[in-house]
């Protein structure tokens, strides 16, 4: 049988580690563009189920940007996998122009813990924030803490208009897909956790929460 200069071509390729998956986990983990592919698609339709949550890139995009720990979760999870856990159950995506991209969803078999992925993909690179609702232990802590990490330094004072927006959006849905406003989570404090790893707690409101979910006073 005879071999095509074509085929001694590809075989050279592959020997030599050339050739690789255009859709490789570690080749694609710093570029965020990919998340553009979502563009149109409903995050809880028929089409989509929660093709976010298994698609390879995710979670190491997510890791990539932001690799410190978290306490709030399962010990020693990533972010990735606590971000795949907490859109397990997918809501809605926005994407505004080739800018903004925002996903959420909630945990399943708890959907009372929601969570959000917020890229800013005009920053270089693009700015990564991974927020959740995580509900306070204890038999005197009612009310929810929501947990923002990003991959850069976020100052309350100076939290970006999109960002902010974003939350507030999303802290104002009802969870589980519910349209009841007794649904609406209570946020009673909001942590930010840098890119150090340091944590920063904020008042809900200054980070943009929704009214209807900030602690109404007794």
């Amino acid at each position: 049988m005879r071999i095509g200069i074509r085929q001694l071509a590809v075989a050279a390729l592959l020997a030599s580690g050339t050739i690789v998956c255009a859709h490789s986990p570690a080749q694609d983990a710093g570029d965020a563009h990919w998340l553009l592919e979502y563009r149109g698609v409903k995050a809880n339709g028929t089409d989509s189920s929660n093709r976010l949550k298994w698609d390879k890139r995710f979670v190491p995009f997510v890791n990539h940007y932001l690799p410190m720990p978290q306490t709030f979760w399962s010990k020693g999870d990533s972010l990735g996998a606590v971000a795949s856990d907490f859109l397990g159950i997918p809501g809605e995506i926005h994407i505004e122009g080739d800018q903004f991209y925002e996903a959420d969803g909630c945990g399943a078999h708890a959907c009372f813990e929601k969570g959000m992925v917020w890229v800013d993909l005009t920053a270089s690179p693009p700015t990564v924030v991974f927020a959740a609702t995580d509900l306070r232990k204890g038999a005197n802590a009612h009310g929810y803490t929501l947990w923002l990490f990003a991959s850069r330094t976020l100052n309350p004072d100076q939290l970006p208009g999109e960002l902010r927006f974003s939350i507030e959006r999303w802290t104002a849905k009802p969870y589980g897909g519910s349209t009841r406003a007794a649904d609406i989570e209570t946020i009673r404090q909001a942590v930010i956790v840098g890119p150090d790893g340091n944590n920063q707690t904020v008042e809900p409101a200054s980070v943009g929460v929704a009214e209807a979910a900030q602690e109404k006073p007794e």
